[in-house]
Order: structure tokens, then sequence, then C-alpha cells
């Protein structure tokens, strides 16, 4: 008997994983944490924040467009008042983690798979 149980534990847990890689496919919404800049709609999405994508949009322009270091880049954002997702200053941390992230450039990695 326990062995039928397995069996089916192990059916519904692949199930399961399909379904939310197909969804993470499909931009939606599966949990964890959601890049600055974006956020969840009422179809579970994950949709550019009005707010928040203008400040990662000015953080890419700049750092391509400007000869400007992150430190510089920091205190801008900070002087024009501008907050972390947290509700924290920006530094030059921050901003590399925004400029390395591949959620910027289309990239997502779900439950071990990237999609494109």
């Amino acid at each position: 008997m326990g062995t039928l149980a397995e069996q089916e534990m192990k059916i519904k847990k692949e199930r399961l994983l399909s379904g939310r890689k197909e969804s993470a496919k499909k931009g939606n919404f599966i949990g964890g944490t959601i890049s600055f800049g974006y956020k969840v709609n009422e179809n579970n999405e994950i949709v550019e924040d009005p707010e928040t994508a203008p400040i990662v949009k000015e953080i890419f322009t700049r750092y391509a467009t400007e000869n400007i270091s992150l430190h510089q880049l920091a205190r801008s954002l900070r002087e024009k008042n501008y907050k972390t997702a947290k509700g924290g200053e920006w530094g030059m941390a921050r901003i590399f983690t925004i400029l390395s992230c591949e959620h910027y450039i289309g990239k997502s990695t779900e439950l071990g798979t990237k999609y494109p």
C-alpha cells in the first residue's frame, strides 16, 4: 500500500512542478521576490510598476550613456529622494545588483529553468 501512495505523490509532484513551470513560462508570478521596477497585477502577471520602473530605466540609461560611477549614480538617486524596494537609500551594491540582473534584459530563471 505504501508503494501506491508514494507513486501517487510522485505523480502529483510532477504535475505541480509542470504547472508551475508552464505558468512561469507565460510570465505569471509563481512566488518569490519580484525585481525592483515590477509588480504583480490582478491577473497574477508580472508587469512594470509605473512608480519604480522609471528609476530602473534611469539607472540603465545613465550608466550606459554617461561617464558616471556607481557611487555617483547612487548619490544622485539619494539626492532625488528615490527609495529602494524596502524603503532604504540607494548604494553602489544595490545599483550593481540591478545592472547585473538578467530579468532586466528579458531573461528569467524559475524552478531551475531559464526562460527568454
